[in-house]
């Protein structure tokens, strides 16, 4: 990985990111499938995160996500990261589809008339 005039050698890259900027909140985010992951960290568990599956990419050398965290000064707005992974510092991730609490529909029950 090249940084300005500095090269660090991939397998000593824990994890990269850069900031995006600060947007509004959503009125209500709609729970959905997301993804777990467990990051090596150096710890026995890992780190764990858990990001919706929209904000999960896989790359060739990394895994990314969109991490969104409310702004402390305005709760109405929330700071944005793109984390990068790479491959051998992930241990694991997981799909996990929506609930059947997230598969609502607007429809009602009637009967024919």
């Amino acid at each position: 990985m090249t940084i300005g005039r500095r090269f660090v050698p991939w397998h000593r890259v824990d994890r990269f990111w850069w900031d995006l900027a600060p947007k509004a909140v959503a009125p209500e985010e709609r729970a959905g499938p997301r993804v777990r992951l467990v990051i090596d960290d150096g710890s026995d568990a890992g780190e764990e995160l858990m990001v919706p599956t929209e904000m999960f990419e896989v790359g060739q050398g990394a895994v990314t996500v969109v991490l969104q965290t409310p702004m402390v000064d305005d709760p109405r707005r929330v700071t944005v990261r793109r984390l990068g992974i790479p491959w051998h510092r992930l241990r694991e991730y997981e799909r996990i589809p929506a609930g059947p609490e997230d598969l609502r529909t607007d429809r009602t029950d009637r009967t024919d008339r």
